[in-house]
């Protein structure tokens, strides 16, 4: 026989139900409940308030009766596939989905602002999605609160099936929630790259301004003829005080190189442009050695007995300045060749 308290199964010599405890009913005879009451399930069982027996207020909801009752009440009848609940869980979907959207929006905004140093920029977006999030979940209560009039939760289908529900909601929200995190941080770490790059490039134009400057100041320098072996030596001495200059601008140009490749080591286009910039760097520090060297060379030909510096001149220091001007000329064709490629 079957409990018609909870409607779980037990055998026909039982006088207490197994599952829930309560007393089996019998009839005067002492016989068990026979087997049409069986049929009734614990969900579809309703005991009327003031009833003295267990079968006295216990009612068939599948019955005819009892469906009417519930239509009248606005309660979804068993079984029965109400168009009104239908589109109001629509309803509520859709307002939770914009709710959701909204606030992942602002997650998304928020946790980039945050990780970029900027967030001054996003609270006037903060504030203005906080409007609609709450607007959107004002409106789902109300849909939830319609729904629950027709599905009222005292009986036991209806508060499983909103169970479902709830958790699947709130399982959705947190999956939106880990994912808004996850895209801000990565635009967050985009934009802090971003700032990076700009403050590199920013300062590796400075120092190629610095490098236009030097050329110059050398080019004054070198570009005046010299007819003596004592303007020669002036001339020498004129370079060697702008040197120090230049050695320190490619020390923090070439320290700028290198931070600008670890940036950009995972963005072909940007290592291409380190992998040409590099020679050109290299040329211009053997060309920076090579006028140190020279330099250093005028000062030993000056020590010479004037007898000896033509031919200290022309075995030591001839060979010395025409390695000068072919390097100049290899550095700036790869300067040319190199702004070609870029530009492609």
């Amino acid at each position: 026989m079957f409990c018609v308290h909870c409607g779980a199964e037990n055998p026909d010599i039982g006088s207490f139900c197994r599952k829930c405890g309560k007393a089996l009913v019998k009839d005067e005879f002492g016989v068990h409940t026979p087997a049409v009451t069986q049929t009734v399930q614990s969900e579809d069982v309703v005991q009327f308030p003031g009833s003295t027996s267990s079968t006295a207020g216990v009612i068939d909801m599948n019955s005819a009766d009892t469906q009417a009752v519930q239509s009248e009440q606005g309660v979804r009848p068993l079984g029965g596939v109400s168009a009104k609940v239908t589109w109001l869980y629509v309803g509520l979907s859709l307002e939770l989905t914009c709710a959701v959207l909204i606030l992942t929006v602002v997650v998304v905004a928020f946790t980039a602002q945050l990780i970029a140093g900027t967030l001054e920029t996003v609270q006037d977006a903060v504030v203005k999605g906080i409007i609609p999030i709450l607007i959107a979940a004002f409106a789902a209560k109300r849909t939830w609160a319609a729904i629950l009039k027709r599905e009222p939760e005292q009986l036991p289908r209806f508060k499983t099936f909103h169970q479902r529900v709830l958790v699947i909601a709130i399982c959705t929200m947190a999956i939106c929630l880990i994912l808004a995190v996850f895209v801000g941080v990565r635009q967050g770490n985009k934009a802090v790259k971003n700032q990076s790059l700009s403050r590199l490039i920013s300062q590796w134009e400075s120092t190629n301004q610095e490098s236009a400057a030097f050329t110059k100041k050398l080019a004054a320098i070198r570009g005046k003829s010299v007819k003596t072996f004592d303007e020669y030596y002036q001339q020498c001495l004129a370079l060697e005080k702008i040197l120090p200059e230049d050695r320190d601008l490619l020390n923090r140009r070439d320290k700028l190189l290198e931070e600008f490749a670890l940036e950009t080591k995972d963005d072909p286009p940007y290592v291409l442009v380190v992998s040409r910039t590099r020679p050109i760097y290299a040329k211009d520090r053997e060309f920076l050695e090579l006028l140190e060297k020279e330099t250093g060379l005028a000062k030993d030909l000056m020590q010479l007995p004037p007898a000896r510096r033509a031919g200290y001149y022309h075995d030591k220091i001839e060979p010395l300045e025409a390695r000068i001007r072919q390097l100049a000329a290899e550095q700036t064709m790869m300067m040319q060749q190199a702004k070609s490629k870029n530009a492609q």
